[in-house]
């Protein structure tokens, strides 16, 4: 007899009962990593390949300021002057036909 013939269906009410239960137990393990993951020790420092008596200062660059999409504004005014320039190049091969 199809399931759906019968008023009470229990593979509907076994899949009830699993999913709730499934997503329960995908909690309580991520919860369960999240905090052994928290009370891990900090991993021991590395030690330099480089000994100390000739390790150099390294001055740091300053970094590119970006517009406000995160593009670098050289790269980009770059980029407009040649596409500006191919255009008007087609524009003025198009004017001479």
């Amino acid at each position: 007899m199809p399931c759906r013939a019968r008023p009470i269906c229990l593979l509907s009410y076994g899949y009830a009962v699993e999913w709730p239960l499934f997503a329960a137990f995908v909690v309580f393990v991520w919860t369960r990593e999240v905090r052994d993951e928290l009370r891990a020790a900090p991993p021991p420092p590395r030690a330099s390949a480089v000994p100390e008596e000739l390790r150099i200062e390294v001055p740091a660059r300053a970094p590119v300021p970006l517009d406000r999409l995160g593009h670098d504004p050289g790269t980009l005014m770059r980029y407009y002057f040649r596409f500006n320039a191919a255009r008007r190049r087609q524009a003025a091969d198009a004017s001479r036909i």
